[in-house]
């Protein structure tokens, strides 16, 4: 027992004797034997462990060349779309203004052929000039993206690098026919509209010939409608084609370079798709909103300067009844003037003038400039019932045709009707016409039967 412990501890210590440095080579033939796992490492993308061994190195080899899995974010691509328009139209606004020397509305008959022209430049200035490189619209250029040709990628996948963003460029035809597509395309649609709708081919015989191509054209806009919606979902999803013809032709937008910043910060682009989105959600609702009765319903709740001076109304009211009743009692009981009685005649001459001048009173308008436009020179001028507030004709006609609970602004009543103002001077003086007659038959009239009982 005891020898064998001393064999084993010999034998421990001889090979902690024996050991020995290695060579200076050493880490050369080390880095020899390595090398192979180590270029299968660097450029596999398969899951760690793949190149344990020398079948596993080939298996990353040939995992190697496949392209890594590419992502373009879906908003650069939107942003682009937002710069080409931002950037065409600060371009046809300055070319509109070299027809401000021209006939008015020379500008709007040559709309088409200006966006035309203006987008002609921009694709042979951009896109057409990149025969090899891939050059895109200035929009996608300041976002750093670049047109793909896709179908070479598909036939040849290790033409896109390490990187994923490598590739040819658009060939002759795809750029003729994306050329077609965004220039010729829309000018002509935009013409063929125009002529529609000065031709009225809607409105044409059934089964003419007008009226046969204004349907396929409606079919035909339905259709692409239908393809760009499908192809909106799929760039959803995918972030791959953007609009329906770069699908059609394989233009895909890529990176121009896999590591490099923005041009165009996010502040302004921010604040763009804010303002843009914003704006068009507006004009999407506020049309499914009522604002006339939204406006009803804001003026019945603000108080209104008539309410506020209705107590002085009152009093100013309370006092003309007085004053009126006085009169009329003075008449009736046969006032004098200088001692001598007023016959019947003139009394009841004078009572009928009183009420004709309450009447008058009662029938005459409560403002004298209209409530809409201000305009107290109305030249057709109507009264609104039941508030018996003057309106211009026009005004008020307009309103109450677009709202039919259309209400008063200056009371809040309900306009059930309106009839022409009349003269509120001719119907006072007819009023009084007669009295003043009747006095000057049996003695004196209305006016001075009430000087007299006021002086009395």
């Amino acid at each position: 027992m005891t020898g064998q412990a001393a064999d084993a501890g010999g034998h421990v210590g001889g090979l902690g004797c024996s050991a020995e440095a290695p060579s200076a080579d050493a880490w050369q033939v080390a880095a020899a034997l390595v090398a192979p796992q180590v270029a299968g490492l660097s450029t596999s993308t398969s899951a760690p462990g793949a190149g344990s061994n020398h079948h596993g190195s080939g298996a990353s080899a040939a995992a190697g060349c496949q392209p890594p899995p590419l992502h373009i974010l879906r908003s650069s691509q939107v942003d682009a779309l937002r710069l080409d328009a931002e950037l065409s139209g600060m371009l046809q606004e300055q070319m509109v203004k070299l027809f401000d020397h021209f006939r008015p509305g020379q500008a709007a008959a040559l709309e088409p052929e200006v966006r035309a022209v203006l987008s002609l430049l921009v694709f042979g200035l951009s896109v057409w000039g990149g025969a090899g490189t891939g050059r895109a619209t200035p929009g996608s250029e300041l976002l750093n993206l670049r047109y793909r040709n896709e179908w070479a990628v598909a036939a040849d996948k290790a033409c896109v690098g390490r990187s994923g963003v490598d590739g040819p460029g658009l060939s002759r035809g795809q750029r003729v026919a994306l050329g077609l597509g965004t220039v010729a395309l829309p000018y002509a649609w935009a013409r063929l509209c125009r002529a529609a709708h000065a031709g009225e081919w809607a409105e044409a015989e059934e089964g003419s010939w007008r009226r046969r191509v204004w349907g396929a054209m409606r079919q035909a806009e339905g259709a692409v409608a239908a393809a760009a919606l499908a192809n909106s979902w799929l760039f959803l999803v995918r972030g791959d084609y953007r609009t329906l013809l770069e699908r059609l032709l394989g233009c895909r937008l890529v990176w121009r370079q896999a590591a490099m910043s923005r041009i165009i910060s996010f502040e302004y682009l921010n604040r763009q798709l804010v303002w843009q989105e914003l704006s068009e959600a507006l004009l999407l609702l506020l049309p499914m909103v009522d604002l006339a009765r939204l406006r009803r319903a804001v003026l019945r709740a603000l108080p209104r300067p008539q309410s506020l001076l209705s107590p002085l109304h009152g009093v100013v009211a309370a006092a003309a009844a007085a004053d009126g009743a006085v009169a009329e009692t003075e008449a009736a009981g046969g006032a004098v003037e200088g001692g001598t009685p007023l016959p019947a005649g003139a009394t009841a001459k004078g009572a009928g003038g009183a009420a004709g001048a309450r009447k008058a009173a009662a029938s005459s308008p409560a403002n004298t400039a209209c409530p809409v436009c201000g305009s107290s020179d109305m030249l057709t001028a109507v009264v609104a019932l039941p508030c018996r507030h003057v309106f211009c004709y026009y005004c008020l006609r307009a309103h109450t045709a677009a709202d039919v609970a259309y209400a008063c602004p200056l009371d809040g009543m309900r306009v059930a009707a309106m009839r022409r103002l009349r003269p509120v001077a001719a119907a006072a003086a007819a009023g009084t016409g007669g009295a003043v007659a009747g006095g000057g038959r049996g003695g004196l009239g209305t006016a001075a039967a009430a000087a007299a009982a006021r002086h009395s």
